[in-house]
């Protein structure tokens, strides 16, 4: 599974993360997150930013049909703490932010950007 977000400056993208994950599933449940690992793309000399070590584990989610029962399973959780720096106007800030993205066994994901 891949996903992407983007960082917008005044409407304009400046830099987008992708972030991936790889799992095994018995078709039922996700049985081991094997791999997770991302990268960037930067479209303006603005932001700086370098990819922390990705991180992997396995969560846990209940499933409920709509009048029937409720089971549970295991979801694939990836996570990636990107650290940098933003460039304006002779000033330099700190920006962190953390990505996360959540698949569980019927292909359903989610993908965040969320500061550090």
């Amino acid at each position: 599974m891949t996903r992407s977000n983007k960082i917008k400056l005044m409407g304009v993208t400046v830099m987008e993360f992708k972030i991936w994950e790889t799992f095994y599933s018995n078709g039922h449940t996700i049985t081991k997150v094997v791999d997770a690992d991302g990268g960037k793309k930067n479209y303006s000399g603005v932001v700086k930013m370098s990819k922390g070590i990705a991180k992997k584990q396995l969560g846990k989610q209940s499933f409920c049909k709509k009048g029937g029962p409720c089971s549970s399973g295991n979801t694939a959780i990836a996570s990636i703490v990107w650290e940098g720096e933003v460039v304006i106007s002779g000033g330099t800030f700190q920006v962190d932010k953390k990505q996360t993205l959540v698949s569980n066994v019927y292909g359903t994901t989610t993908s965040t950007l969320v500061n550090v």
